[in-house]
């Protein structure tokens, strides 16, 4: 199968939320471990002006989006099977620590693209082509049990800066999170 990595335009909304509905619907089931915090009473629901907006907000404003998506080309057609995301702050103190969020889909895991998905993220939020914009860091959050992501993150240079027990609890289901944070620069200090 042939994979494409490429930053997201408006165009390829329908897309991503394709494989956002496809993904999301394989958090908790057997074998897989929970990657999401929707549930049945909170459901995901796409909002395309949101991410329109999110998308075309320039860096130095807050509230922007950046997306990244893994295009795998099927005899059905051209489809998003993977997707990461720098995800801004919505506040002045902390426009310099941009949150990572990652999706693979279950039959395209396993085969090294989440890793060059988050690489191409990494390497934009390390150099986003933007003068006036520096970020020291980026975050993430995962789920406790979720041993594949965990080890990806530390392969990556992520570490572990604090847990949170029974932070979630889906449809009966309590799950505590565990922060991370990839310094993007040498000196930069970590929390004790």
């Amino acid at each position: 199968m042939n994979y494409v990595i490429r930053a997201l335009t408006i165009d390829d909304i329908d897309l991503l939320y394709a494989h956002s509905a496809r993904a999301l619907g394989e958090s908790g089931k057997p074998g897989t471990p929970y990657f999401h915090i929707y549930d049945s009473v909170s459901p995901w629901t796409p909002v395309p002006e949101k991410t329109r907006e999110r998308w075309t907000k320039p860096l130095t404003e807050l509230g922007w989006s950046r997306t990244w998506g893994l295009f795998a080309t099927e005899e059905s057609g051209t489809h998003i099977r993977g997707a990461v995301s720098m995800i801004s702050g919505d506040y002045n103190s902390n426009r310099h620590r941009p949150s990572l969020a990652l999706g693979v889909e279950r039959d395209h895991r396993g085969k090294g693209l989440g890793e060059k998905l988050m690489r191409t993220a990494i390497e934009w939020t390390r150099n986003p082509g933007d003068a006036s914009t520096r970020f020291d860091y980026v975050d993430l959050f995962v789920f406790m049990g979720n041993e594949p992501a965990i080890r990806l993150y530390e392969k990556l240079g992520f570490r572990e800066i604090g847990r949170c027990a029974d932070r979630w609890r889906i449809d009966g289901t309590s799950l505590g999170d565990i922060h991370f944070t990839l310094p993007l620069r040498s000196g930069i200090a970590l929390n004790p």
